[in-house]
């Protein structure tokens, strides 16, 4: 379980790396076929549920990790998450 106390106040985040299978957007190659995704939960007494889910990071399971890695160790909340994203892909 990936979870972290943030705060004084009782919040938590939670990091969830997510496999699903998708036939149609393997384009022949079935090694295309796993999608990663990450979702990232963000409960506070105060403020309640908050999450992102960022669908289809990568093809590639070593990859998906790093990011959720690299999101986990510097405490990026779900509002955060897109900006920072757009910026490392440079969208």
């Amino acid at each position: 379980m990936n979870c972290q106390k943030t705060s004084a106040v009782a919040e938590y985040l939670r990091y969830n790396l997510i496999r699903t299978e998708d036939d149609l957007l393997c384009d022949g190659d079935a090694s295309l076929s796993s999608v990663y995704s990450i979702l990232i939960v963000k409960i506070n007494s105060r403020y309640g549920v908050d999450y992102r889910f960022l669908y289809d990071v990568s093809r590639r399971r070593e990859t998906a990790q790093a990011l959720l890695n690299l999101l986990k160790e510097n405490h990026v909340k779900p509002a955060e998450v897109e900006m920072l994203t757009e910026d490392l892909l440079g969208g």
